[in-house]
């Protein structure tokens, strides 16, 4: 991202800036409603995940949030002697001796994990211990665990699930449920509903924005135009990108909070570059989309492609703006800049780099 695209966009916004919000103001509601449908049931959808392997029967009336930390042993050997298995952990260089090889069952309160939480993925069993409310090995028999404290009272009851050896899981657990039993299907229903309106629209933001870019502005009336010429190309691009970039993103927190191995750390390194590559090929897809109108979805994505990489640090940096601009925009319920400006910010990088194309052709 060069200093003359900044300056660019920069003026741009700054004699638009009216339009832009008015922009911005039009799809409010919509985009609203999308946001505050996925805030509400994403943290539903996330504690369904955490319960599959581990989930919390009972919990004592003085504990309503709490944290349930799940360590399985990395190792096992037989003891000489007739003695009782144990499991060996090794973690930075110290050796941490779990008996009979079962998984630790540690809880937290809410408020107090944050500061345990590197033990927990040390596996640093002593330290854990003596900030835990309660502790306990998971039976063989596959009954529930039953967590005391330090006097000997039930804390909770635990059911874990099978493990693979070496991993730790963690849940956040809640006395009230997240959202009432039929809240969950209306407020997926509204996700669904604002997803497809700001989904579908974004092809017709990006079109109006461009056109103010390109120095050629259009009234209202042509953004609704350009909303129904795009809104089923736009309405598959989205779903596409959202079904993979929310794939990836469920990913990288499985592998990092649900199952965190020495394994599953590669395997969600592997998945945060994968989420980088398909930010790098959105970043350019919405303007090609209007663009180049006439060629098919996947040829825009290939060619979306082919810039990202061609011109791959200035992609990165106007991906790491776009992400400055986003966070703004949630101060202000995305009013300002909003999404107007991120399109308008994407269509100033994309005339700087075809003014670049277009001098190698003349060259």
């Amino acid at each position: 991202m060069t200093r003359s695209t900044r300056i660019k966009f920069r003026l741009l916004a700054l004699s638009n800036v009216r339009s832009l919000v008015m922009l911005n103001v039009l799809f409010f509601i919509p985009t609203l409603l999308f946001c505050y449908s996925l805030v509400r049931i994403v943290p539903v959808m996330l504690s369904y995940i955490n319960t599959l392997n581990v989930s919390v029967l009972s919990a004592a009336a003085e504990y309503d949030k709490l944290v349930v930390a799940v360590i399985s042993p990395a190792a096992r050997r037989e003891a000489a002697g007739g003695r009782s298995a144990r499991s060996v952990l090794q973690s930075a260089g110290t050796e941490e001796k779990y008996e009979d090889g079962r998984e630790h069952v540690y809880v937290f309160a809410r408020k107090d994990f944050r500061g345990v939480r590197s033990h927990v993925f040390r596996n640093d069993g002593e330290a854990l211990r003596r900030r835990a409310i309660g502790t306990a090995e998971v039976p063989l028999s596959n009954e529930p665990a039953v967590v005391r404290d330090k006097e000997g009272r039930t804390v909770a009851t635990v059911r874990v699930e099978s493990m693979k050896q070496g991993s730790v899981e963690v849940l956040f657990y809640r006395a009230k449920p997240l959202l009432p039993t039929a809240r969950p299907l209306l407020h997926l229903l509204l996700l669904l509903t604002g997803w497809t309106a700001v989904s579908g629209a974004l092809g017709g933001i990006n079109d109006y924005t461009q056109r103010v870019v390109f120095h050629e502005p259009k009234g209202f009336r042509y953004l609704l135009h350009a909303v129904r010429k795009h809104f089923g190309r736009s309405l598959l691009v989205s779903l596409f990108f959202s079904v993979t970039i929310g794939a990836v993103c469920a990913n990288i927190y499985f592998y990092i909070f649900l199952v965190a191995s020495d394994v599953s750390v590669f395997i969600a390194a592997i998945n945060v570059w994968m989420l980088l590559f398909f930010l790098l090929v959105l970043f350019w897809v919405y303007p090609l989309l209007v663009l180049d109108s006439d060629e098919s979805v996947w040829r825009i994505m290939k060619k979306s492609l082919f810039v990202s990489f061609d011109n791959f640090t200035f992609t990165l940096r106007g991906i790491g703006i776009l992400i400055l601009i986003l966070i703004i925009s949630c101060f202000t319920l995305l009013l300002f800049p909003g999404i107007s400006f991120f399109f308008g910010f994407v269509n100033t990088a994309l005339k700087e780099v075809s003014s670049r194309y277009s001098r190698l052709d003349v060259a």
